[in-house]
């Protein structure tokens, strides 16, 4: 991140990241250390495709952790 000390997001990004299991996240440490400094404004979730179920007992996909959300961001973005 950079600093602009003459600038401060107060929008919120949402990033939702897919991979197979833990040990493939990438930037994991960073995501994380944003979300802890930056709690009102990033939001990350992770989709572990072979280590989550989605609520039909599938894989669990990026499409699927959106779709848990989907109340929770339409009520964030109104």
């Amino acid at each position: 991140m950079e600093n602009l000390p003459n600038y401060k997001f107060c929008g919120l990004a949402w990033l939702f990241l897919g991979v197979a299991n833990t040990d493939s996240l990438l930037y994991d440490d960073e995501f994380s250390k944003y979300l802890k400094d930056h709690p009102d404004n990033f939001k990350f979730d992770k989709a572990l495709s072979r280590e989550e179920k989605n609520k039909k007992g599938g894989k669990m996909y990026v499409q699927d952790k959106i779709e848990e959300y989907s109340q929770r961001t339409n009520h964030v973005m109104t």
